[in-house]
């Protein structure tokens, strides 16, 4: 594997129930981010889900029940 390649794992812990959950991102699209590049512009190969949880630090579950769906 190329450093090009190269993941970046990150542990969070959701700021709402305190649940772990993991999300991983490609290393030189994580720096470009933490460098000040939109999140999506640096890593579209990311879920916009898994671009979400890295942004807010909010787990699936809760972001489910801030944001329920919207009836259609």
């Amino acid at each position: 594997m190329s450093n090009d390649d190269s993941l970046v794992i990150l542990m969070l812990k959701c700021c709402w129930c305190d649940a772990r959950f993991t999300v991983e991102a490609p290393h030189a699209g994580y720096m470009a981010w933490q460098a000040g590049e939109l999140i999506q512009n640096a890593m579209p190969e990311m879920t916009v889900d898994d671009r979400e949880r890295l942004v807010t630090g909010v787990c699936t579950d809760c972001t489910d029940d801030l944001y329920p769906m919207c009836p259609e």
